[in-house]
């Protein structure tokens, strides 16, 4: 699926800031987990986004969208 964008509504199960420039984070549905990365770009994710999503709770639910890596 590499290159494939995906729609993915998962609960947020950790997260973990590298830097001010981005984020991990473990989203899990069920049994199944996924590992997602917001990073700083022009035009896409702006230093506002990046820190309202440090702020997310565990167990909050989120609908990402991206790209396989």
């Amino acid at each position: 699926m590499d290159g494939q964008d995906v729609i993915i509504r998962a609960r947020v199960h950790t997260l973990r800031a590298q830097g001010s420039k981005m984020i991990f984070i473990n989203l899990r549905q069920r049994t199944d987990s996924v590992q997602a990365l917001l990073a700083l770009a022009d035009g896409k994710v702006s230093k506002p986004m990046l820190k309202w999503t440090e702020g997310l709770g565990d167990e909050s639910i989120v609908l990402v969208y991206g790209t396989v890596k």
